[in-house]
Formats: structure tokens, sequence, C-alpha cells
């Protein structure tokens, strides 16, 4: 959703932007099948006012946080309810403006992301790629992207999974021994380790579903340990 015409959110009063949500969301659910959880406000300018209104109507994320300073899903509250703040990298929507037809901002974006790991997010206006310079400048970029076999998720795929993960603990049971621990809720479902050796390669091993409040132990044998976001091609243990 972006609300139910492209005025700005930053500013408007309580009234104002709880009737933007709302209207917004019951007329999108209205004429598709889904859901309406995620919100991209116009120009990406929101206060505090827009969390605390969003989170109350149903929304569960916002795709465009400005206060970027990681690369993941970060959670506030808004009204007593946890909302995800998802950002874009800081990279603007250049494809197929004046200034960068062919995209040049998204590459370099994805050459960071690639070097540092975390969410690349395309989020792209239609009426800039719906241009020559917009299509030429991001063939390339979906080819190169595609290559690379990402995991490819929507927002809110990402924000779901995120959520999980943090409620996943890996702790030190003995030297010998971890322990994987699930505090929420919810099965933790599409877990991957990622297991590095003498190597240096990572080696990614699908874990059984963990239930709400159960564990499991892994024997260390390896130099480090992490759980990894779902990988094309991996499926998830049975047990």
């Amino acid at each position: 959703s972006r609300g139910d015409r492209r005025t700005l959110f930053q500013g408007g009063n309580r009234i104002h932007q709880r009737k933007k949500l709302i209207e917004s969301r019951a007329r999108l659910e209205a004429v598709s099948s889904h859901e309406v959880r995620g919100l991209r406000v116009p120009e990406e300018r929101f206060d505090e006012l827009t969390l605390h209104e969003a989170g109350g109507a149903g929304y569960t994320y916002v795709l465009g946080d400005p206060g970027f300073d990681r690369s993941y899903p970060r959670w506030v509250s808004a009204e007593g309810r946890p909302i995800a703040l998802v950002s874009r990298g800081g990279v603007a929507d250049d494809i197929g403006r004046d200034r960068d037809p062919a995209g040049q901002g998204f590459g370099r974006a994805l050459e960071l992301t690639e070097g540092l790991g975390g969410l690349f997010v395309m989020a792209l206006s239609s009426k800039r790629v719906a241009t020559a310079p917009g299509r030429a400048g991001l063939a390339p970029l979906a080819a190169r992207i595609r290559a690379a076999r990402p995991w490819q998720a929507t927002a809110g795929e990402v924000v779901r999974w995120a959520a999980v993960r943090a409620e996943i603990a890996l702790e030190a049971e003995r030297a010998s021994e971890l322990r994987l621990h699930n505090r929420g809720d919810a099965p933790g479902a599409g877990l991957i380790l990622e297991r590095y050796g003498a190597s240096g390669r990572p080696e990614f091993v699908p874990l059984p579903l963990l239930p709400a409040g159960g564990s499991l132990r892994i024997p260390v044998a390896s130099q480090a340990l992490a759980l990894a976001p779902p990988r094309p091609g991996l499926r998830t243990a049975a047990r």
C-alpha cells in the first residue's frame, strides 16, 4: 500500500494518516486475494505518527527506511505492536532517470551488498522502468542477480523469515556442542546452518523444523557456524 492518494504522510495529523492507511488497505484487499500488510510511503517521508497509525491499521512492515544502518529488517514499536522497517540501502530508484539512465546506482549498491552481505532491495517505479533507458539498465542487472542464485523473496516473506530468525538462539552448550533454541511462539521453518571448515568455504545444511520452545543440539566440528537465509535448491530437512 502507498496510501489512498499520493500525498505525503509526514506532518499529517492523526485522523488524516489513519484515514489514508485504513482506506488504502481496504481498497486493495477488496480487489485482490491477498492480505495487505506492507506499506511503502511516498518519497519515504513518514514520522512516528505514521508508524503508530500503521501498526493500529494492521500493517506489519514498511518498505523504505530512510534511517539506513543495516541491510536487514529492524523492528520498532508502533502503539505497542512491533513493525519492521526494511531499508532500501540508501539507493534511490534511479533506473530510467536522465541522470542515471543505465541504473548505475543500483549496480553500485549490488556490488556493496555482494561484498558485505545482507538484503538487496529492488523497489522500482513502473513509470521510470517503462522507458527504453530504464529497460536497458534493468536487463543486465537482473541477469547478474539471477546468475548469483540468491534467495529471491518479497518484502513480506523477508520480514516473516527475519521475525522467526530473531527468536532462534544459537547458544554454546559445551565445548563440543551448540544448542539451537526456538524462543518464539511459531515453529522455526526454513532454517539453514551455514558451516565453515578449514577450506574457508561455507557448507549449507538444512535443519529440521524447530517447534516453538524446542531445541536442537549441534556437534561442533567447524571453525564457524551461523544461521543463513533460505537458499535455492535447499529444502528444510523433515527430521
